[in-house]
């Protein structure tokens, strides 16, 4: 692997990080998604393989989980390239959600359940936050982050020209106190070409002058899947050839080397605002199930406890309602929530909805008779 000088020899890093921005659902269903990952995944552990240098970044434990259930044998090449640092876990989350609709308690389970899976996966779970292309993030996220974990968190929008901030990296603070040291992705999360990289990079090293930290510049197709090529690892290989202070990397190692270089980074509070708005006031049903659906998730888990205390026993609904979490966490992708995606993908999202209100009206309805019957009516009389 490429090792960084940069900031010794007065110059400051640039951080390349192959990554595939993935989007399950957006105009193609889950079906087209779920292919996708699975052939990403593929081409990407290829070049890890091929290219010694590599490595490659990923997020959403919920894509992960399906190549450990359909694929297990490539999932145990994932696995290995990850203990060996060549495969840089991120997000900490079961999906890239939106940040602005779901409730406190749905950020806290997209984190709950994604760290529990990276844990049991990998023996370890993210350090980064990782949510490049959702449309604003909530004030109240620092503090959820800092609580699961993450010392770093990575976006993108909104982007420079709807939001001026002071740095790519500053340190978000929100209104509890707690902070997270973020970056902004300058460009956008993918290259269409192995052509663009050499000026983005160049833009950066002035930029990063300008600013006083190391940068990170991300390349590889996204949306619809795709990852660095191998045009793409030849354009980096020229920059790294050439230039001591660039090399691939990650996010982790990225915001180690913020964390080592003592960068004093300016703090910045509150919301991160605003794009896409008008994306908030369609798709209206989409937003009223994932509230009521929310609602109902907790409730059962409420009644369920109380059950379990009056009947003297384990909860038999565990697996159940971990399993409509993971239903409705996927349901919180930027594009299903926001409201972007087409009305075909949209078909088999309701059909989600619907298992997660059936699970919660099954457990609810067996907690409440479980109660019932236990109380005694005979008092008084």
């Amino acid at each position: 692997m490429t090792d960084l000088k940069g900031h010794q020899d007065g110059k400051h890093q640039l951080h390349m990080i192959g990554n595939a921005h993935m989007d399950p659902v957006w105009i193609w269903d889950w079906r087209e998604g779920f292919g996708e990952v699975w052939a990403t995944f593929r081409s990407a552990l290829d070049l890890l393989d091929e290219h010694p240098d590599c490595v490659f970044t990923a997020s959403s434990a919920a894509h992960h989980e399906w190549m450990e259930l359909h694929d297990p044998a490539m999932f145990e090449r994932i696995r290995s390239a990850v203990a060996a640092g060549r495969w840089c876990v991120v997000g900490g989350m079961w999906i890239e959600p939106d940040c602005n609709l779901p409730s406190g308690e749905s950020f806290c389970r997209q984190l709950l359940i994604g760290q529990r899976y990276f844990q049991g996966a990998f023996g370890r779970m993210a350090k980064v936050g990782y949510n490049v292309d959702s449309f604003g993030h909530d004030a109240g996220l620092p503090q959820i982050l800092a609580l699961s974990g993450l010392s770093g968190y990575v976006m993108m929008r909104p982007n420079d020209e709807e939001l001026s901030l002071p740095g790519r990296a500053f340190r978000w603070r929100g209104p509890s106190g707690s902070s997270v040291v973020t970056y902004r992705i300058p460009f956008e999360y993918a290259t269409d070409s192995a052509d663009q990289i050499a000026g983005r990079a160049s833009a950066l090293a002035s930029a990063s002058e300008g600013q006083g930290t190391p940068m990170m510049l991300f390349y590889g197709i996204g949306n619809h899947g795709g990852g660095p090529t191998r045009a793409m690892l030849g354009a980096v290989d020229t920059l790294t050839a050439s230039d001591g202070a660039v090399g691939y990397s990650d996010p982790d190692r990225y915001f180690a080397a913020l964390d080592a270089g003592g960068y004093e980074l300016p703090v910045v509070e509150g919301d991160l605002q605003h794009h896409a708005v008008g994306c908030y006031s369609v798709s209206a049903w989409v937003k009223r199930e994932n509230d009521c659906r929310e609602a109902a998730l907790l409730d059962a888990e409420v009644l369920e406890a109380v059950a379990e205390m009056v009947a003297g026993r384990r909860s038999r609904a565990t697996a159940d309602l971990t399993a409509a979490w993971k239903e409705l966490l996927f349901c919180q992708f930027h594009d299903i929530l926001a409201g972007t995606s087409s009305a075909a993908a949209y078909e088999t999202v309701s059909s989600r909805f619907g298992y997660v209100g059936t699970v919660a009206d099954r457990v609810t309805t067996n907690a409440i008779y479980e109660i019932a019957h236990r109380v005694d009516t005979s008092a008084g009389l």
